[in-house]
């Protein structure tokens, strides 16, 4: 091991929070070794697209450690999501993987419940205490902060900047192609609910997604929205999206129009498939009572990836015929996806080629390697199913 080089990549950066839950919460179960090993290959990360690569029997000398007790903790690393391992030959790339937050560390039933069997469920108890934010009682006080509207004359409020800045990358989401316009929407609301709060990139991405995914008209995403603010006029973005559900179950049917089209993988064309809007294969594939609960899933596969609209449609109709009307959550798509990509499926040219062979609308004679391929890909499909169960 000590004779393969490696590099450290690294695309955010550690905080002061994030330091005090890797030494409190994580490296009881890191060990000294590993959470030494953890900061060390984040100090080796590359900076400013400059890469170095080293040996193990540096970091080795470095932290004073065995193979084997070096070996150990990086494996625990991994086992604990705080890095990804690629190899070709004898080469790594190691990814730094940024921890949980202290909530959703704890919050996780997996990671909370070994940390408490470690250290003891008093001292467990003892950390969370530690870690508990202790809000201010503000029942006495009556808030005269002036409103953003107070100050400040809204006209335009332009969004649009493709600048790089310091702080953590996360996925851009999918680019879609909408008639929605976050102007007019913010020109819709009254003033109670123009907060900064309400301007901000996220919300945008939220609405843009949710007009895309459930066919809202500006009036109804105006209602949506509104019913979603706390009594300061700020969204709560969980609760917009079920709203936004909740709204699209009741009014289904009469307020959303979708234009049925069956969607032949055997003869559809990738033009087609690309502009196919998404609740379209739910018409047409998913189970009627579902179709709510579908949309979701749809809305949060979107909201954590970045997919081509052909890609997803396929993916969707692939799925749904397997599953007879039954789309999986959303961790299953994940997984879909990635098994996927690693068979270098990233287009929907390329999704599309790969399940019409895998899965023919009619039997017909194939070759062998396509036999064993289906196959291959089918037993896959299969054990997703017994992980998901």
């Amino acid at each position: 091991m000590k004779q393969q080089s490696f590099l450290v990549i690294c695309d955010n950066t550690l905080g002061a929070d994030d330091l005090k839950v890797l030494v409190l919460l994580y490296q009881p179960l890191l060990k000294p070794s590993g959470y030494g090993l953890y900061m060390f290959l984040y100090a080796l990360a590359s900076v400013n697209g400059t890469n170095y690569e080293y040996d193990w029997q540096f970091v080795a000398d470095s932290l004073a450690l065995k193979e084997k007790d070096l070996i150990l903790a990086k494996e625990r690393l991994e086992a604990l999501d705080l890095l990804h391992t690629y190899q070709k030959e004898n080469h790594f790339i190691f990814k730094i993987v940024m921890p949980h937050t202290a909530q959703g560390f704890i919050r996780d039933t997996t990671l909370g419940k070994f940390l408490s069997t470690e250290i003891g469920e008093k001292n467990y108890q003892a950390l969370i205490k530690r870690l508990l934010v202790k809000n201010v009682d503000l029942s006495e006080y009556q808030e005269v902060t002036k409103d953003f509207a107070d100050i400040y004359q809204f006209e335009n409020y332009d969004l649009e900047d493709d600048g790089q800045y310091v702080g953590r990358n996360a996925s851009q989401g999918l680019r879609l192609k909408t008639n929605f316009v976050f102007n007019d929407f913010i020109n819709m609301l009254s003033s109670r609910y123009k907060r900064p709060q309400n301007l901000s990139f996220k919300v945008k991405d939220t609405l843009i997604n949710l007009s895309f995914i459930y066919k809202f008209k500006l009036e109804e995403l105006k209602e949506i929205f509104e019913s979603a603010c706390n009594n300061d006029g700020v969204v709560d973005l969980a609760l917009l999206s079920t709203k936004a559900n909740a709204y699209f179950t009741i009014n289904n049917h009469q307020n959303v129009a979708v234009v049925k089209k069956e969607v032949d993988k055997t003869n559809q064309t990738l033009l087609e498939l690309e502009t196919t809007h998404p609740s379209e294969i739910i018409n047409c594939y998913c189970h009627n009572n579902l179709h709510g609960q579908a949309l979701q899933t749809i809305y949060d596969l979107m909201s954590r990836n970045k997919i081509e609209n052909g890609y997803l449609n396929i993916l969707l109709v692939h799925i749904l015929k397997l599953k007879e009307g039954i789309l999986p959550n959303v961790v299953y798509l994940e997984k879909v996806i990635k098994s996927w990509h690693n068979k270098g499926l990233t287009t929907t040219l390329e999704a599309y080629n790969f399940v019409t062979q895998v899965t023919p609308e009619k039997p017909k004679t194939t070759s062998k390697k396509i036999d064993s391929m289906a196959s291959n890909y089918l037993a896959e499909l299969r054990k997703l199913d017994e992980e998901n169960d």
